[in-house]
């Protein structure tokens, strides 16, 4: 679970749809990847709740917005 939190983030914060970028430009706009401990403190900042469904393996915020990933 630990290892979907950086994706958790990322889906969080991003403000627009990927854009396709290539070349040399492409590694220098990949974000350096956020610990556990960064991510955690990124949703306690926000006061956002995880919960974990069991029967789905998904992790959600609880959220006005909710993301959802599949662990």
């Amino acid at each position: 679970m630990l290892a979907k939190l950086p994706l958790l983030h990322h889906r969080l914060t991003v403000a627009e749809p990927a854009t396709v970028i290539t070349g040399a430009t492409a590694s220098a706009a990949r974000p350096i990847p956020l610990t556990p401990e960064e991510v955690i403190d990124h949703l306690r900042e926000h006061a956002l709740e995880l919960r974990y469904d069991s029967r789905t393996r998904t992790l959600e915020t609880g959220s006005e917005h909710p993301v959802r990933i599949t662990i």
